[in-house]
């Protein structure tokens, strides 16, 4: 069985380039997975987005992932890339 793996995504300027790294990741069970909210809060003013995976093969968000996207948007107050 593979489980969902989360992480956060934050950027780095570098010259002219905004730079994606993901960090911290975290590994959950066949259909969820949660992560470290606290580190999203310390870190809000770095982070651009999440990316997680569906192990389960479905190609597009779920419910689940929008409803939760929505939320971290209005939290963070900004837009949010979404993987």
């Amino acid at each position: 069985m593979v489980n969902e793996k989360c992480w956060i995504i934050y950027y780095k300027k570098y010259c002219n380039w905004i730079l994606g790294k993901l960090v911290y990741e975290s590994t959950g069970g066949p259909g969820s997975v949660d992560f470290d909210w606290e580190k999203v809060i310390e870190n809000r003013n770095s982070i651009i987005g999440f990316n997680h995976t569906h192990p389960s093969g479905i190609e597009t968000p779920s419910a689940i992932d929008d409803f939760t996207m929505t939320g971290w948007v209005k939290a963070l107050g900004k837009s949010l890339i979404c993987g």
